[in-house]
């Protein structure tokens, strides 16, 4: 049984409307777009649901979807009997919608351009907190970028306008120029990540950092790549998995710059078809909502199954509590602790008289 079924009343849902949920951004959709929808749908189905008003005298129940009083209770000293006259100081009419898409607040972990696909992590309500949590994690993206060689274009996408064109022949039955470009692409930015760090690799900080994970710098200006290697290989196209951790604001940019200079290095020219984002951290893309199931249902169960996730998960992509992902540890009784302190004290005192 879904969570929804089970309620009626909109502040109810509203109280439950509060933590981590994942949704999917198909290409060309303004992520700011999306949201907007998110929150007017959410707004609908809470205005559609029984509606209580509180009163000095009376508590009325408001049917939202008729419009209708619902017998809530009795007027106490009056001639009006809820459901039986209309009292037009808390009709819905009167009263206006009791949620508006201002109430509804929303905030991504994860930024996508127009052009690009894939998971967006959002917090709603109270989740904002948990939101900006996980966006200080720097959570690895994993992107799947595709790509064409021989062609390069004015804004690196192959929709735009084709500035030259070079041969690709010299690539075919030698992927492994490809690789090896790969290969220093990816040792480079995490040499370039540790020395962002201030932590130097013969030292026991930097051992212990790198028992955590990745290092992940606090100020991150500029997109680091963790891990690039080639997922498709059919000439002239192919594709990449990219794990990065993006700069502020960048919006993949980086990426569509990556595939151009890997061209040029290969002796050849690039440019990106379609780039889509797999995965952020744990939240992957079968966890994602599509916009036609942007309903209450969904959003609730999906926040529901989020909380279980992050309460099983002990770390989060390597970083554990000190990005607020701790578990509460169990108090110690320090009465019983110095009892048996001082029991152990006079027993040694017994021995040695």
């Amino acid at each position: 049984m879904s969570l929804t079924t089970r309620l009626t009343q909109s502040r109810d849902a509203w109280g439950l409307l509060r933590g981590i949920a994942c949704v999917y951004k198909p290409s060309e959709y303004l992520q700011g777009r999306l949201m907007v929808m998110l929150r007017h749908r959410l707004m609908e189905e809470l205005n559609s649901m029984e509606r209580v008003v509180e009163r000095d005298d009376c508590m009325l129940q408001l049917d939202g979807g008729s419009r209708d009083i619902v017998a809530g209770g009795n007027t106490v000293g009056g001639d009006m009997v809820a459901g039986q006259s209309v009292d037009y100081s808390v009709h819905p009419l009167v009263l206006g919608p009791g949620y508006t898409p201002e109430d509804i607040q929303i905030l991504p972990v994860n930024k996508l351009a127009e052009d690009v696909s894939g998971v967006v992590v959002i917090g709603v309500n109270s989740g904002l907190q948990l939101a900006k949590k996980l966006q200080s994690a720097k959570l690895l993206n994993t992107f799947e970028v595709k790509g064409e060689w021989g062609r390069a274009t004015s804004t690196g996408w192959a929709t735009g306008k084709t500035r030259y064109c070079h041969t690709w022949k010299h690539l075919t039955g030698r992927p492994w120029l490809v690789d090896q470009c790969l290969a220093s692409v990816q040792a480079s930015h995490q040499a370039r990540a540790w020395n962002v760090s201030n932590c130097a690799l013969d030292t026991q900080e930097a051992y212990e950092q790198a028992l955590k994970g990745p290092v992940k710098p606090t100020l991150l200006s500029e997109t680091l790549v963790y891990n690039i290697k080639v997922r498709e290989w059919n000439l002239p196209h192919f594709m990449l998995e990219v794990q990065c951790v993006e700069g502020m604001d960048d919006k993949q940019k980086y990426l569509v710059r990556l595939i151009e200079e890997i061209g040029l290095k290969v002796k050849s020219c690039a440019s990106v078809t379609s780039i889509r984002c797999a995965a952020v951290g744990p939240f992957t893309s079968s966890e994602g909502l599509l916009p036609k199931h942007f309903t209450l249902q969904h959003i609730l169960n999906k926040m529901s199954d989020n909380k279980k996730m992050l309460r099983e998960t002990d770390k989060i992509i390597g970083y554990k509590a000190d990005h607020g992902f701790k578990r509460k540890e169990k108090r110690v009784n320090r009465d019983n602790v110095t009892k048996d302190g001082e029991k152990q004290n006079q027993f040694s005192s017994f021995l040695e008289e």
